[in-house]
C-alpha cells in the first residue's frame, strides 16, 4: 500500500499537497468490502467545503490531477445529516470499490441514532434515572450471587444455571460500558463540529449495542422476578 505524499505541489513548501492520515487521524476503523477485501481506516482524506460552489470547484480540481487514478482501489463518501425536529443523527457512507479487473462497486452505508445515545447533554432526566435505576438492581443481583457464593462455597458451582447468570453479569457489564463510550467518544471530538470542519462520528454510533443491552436486562429483571421471593417482595414494595 503507497501512502507517500502525492499531487500537485505546495507554492510554498513545495511539497506534494495529498497526504496520509493514521486511522487515529481519520477517527475509522477497518472495513470489510462487497469485493471481500478488508480496507484499512487510513487513507488520503479530503473535506470538502460545505457550499455547493465551493465543492464542486473541488471536485474538478480533483479530477484534473488525477486524486482518484489506476492505484485507487476505494473511495469512502462520508458525511453526517442532524434532523432537530426528530432528534436524530444518521452517518452516511458510501463506498466506491475499484477492483483491479477494472469497473467499480458502490455501496451505501447508513447508520441513524437518537442524538440522547450521543450527546449525555441531551439525555432526558427521566432515561437518565431509568439507567441509573437498572444499574444499582444489576449491582444487587451481583451482590446477591456473590453472597450465595460465600454461604455454598464450592458447591455453589453445581448448579448448571450459575454459569449462565455469570455470562449474563458479564454481558451486561460490557454492554453498559459500551453503551457510555460514545459519551465519553463525543466529548473527546466535540459537539456540533464546526461549519469548516468534519468529525467522524463512526464509531461512537456504535451505540447500537443499547439494544443488546436493552434485551439482557429484560432477560436478567425477567428471571429475578421469577425466581427470587425476596427480590419479588422488593420489586413489588417498590412499585
Amino acid at each position: 500500500m503507497d501512502s507517500n505524499p502525492y499531487g500537485p505541489k505546495n507554492p510554498v513548501s513545495q511539497l506534494p499537497i495529498w497526504k496520509w492520515y493514521s486511522e487515529k487521524e481519520m477517527m475509522e476503523g477497518s472495513y470489510l468490502g462487497r469485493t471481500g477485501i478488508s480496507y484499512p481506516g487510513s487513507g488520503f482524506n479530503i473535506t470538502l467545503p460545505m457550499n455547493y460552489g465551493g465543492t464542486l470547484k473541488e471536485l474538478h480540481f480533483l479530477k484534473a490531477n488525477n486524486w482518484v487514478d489506476l492505484q485507487t482501489r476505494v473511495v469512502f463518501v462520508d458525511f453526517i445529516v442532524y434532523n432537530a425536529n426528530v432528534r436524530l443523527i444518521t452517518l452516511i457512507k458510501v463506498a466506491i470499490e475499484f477492483p483491479a479487473s477494472s469497473g467499480c462497486r458502490p455501496y451505501l452505508l447508513l447508520r441513524t441514532s437518537q442524538i440522547d445515545r450521543l450527546v449525555q447533554s441531551e439525555m432526558s432526566n427521566t432515561a437518565m434515572l431509568a439507567e441509573t435505576i437498572l444499574l444499582v438492581l444489576t449491582s444487587v443481583y451481583i451482590l446477591h450471587e456473590v453472597q450465595n457464593f460465600r454461604r455454598l462455597g464450592w458447591k455453589y458451582w453445581h448448579d448448571t444455571w450459575v454459569y449462565i447468570e455469570i455470562i449474563n453479569y458479564l454481558l451486561f457489564i460490557a454492554a453498559f460500558i459500551m453503551r457510555f463510550q460514545p459519551f465519553y467518544s463525543v466529548y473527546q471530538y466535540g459537539f456540533p463540529p464546526r461549519p469548516d470542519e468534519f468529525i467522524n462520528y463512526e464509531r461512537p454510533m456504535w451505540a447500537i449495542t443499547q439494544v443488546v443491552h436493552t434485551i439482557i436486562s429484560y432477560s436478567h429483571v425477567h428471571v429475578y422476578i421469577h425466581t427470587d421471593v425476596h427480590m419479588y417482595i422488593y420489586i413489588c414494595v417498590c412499585v
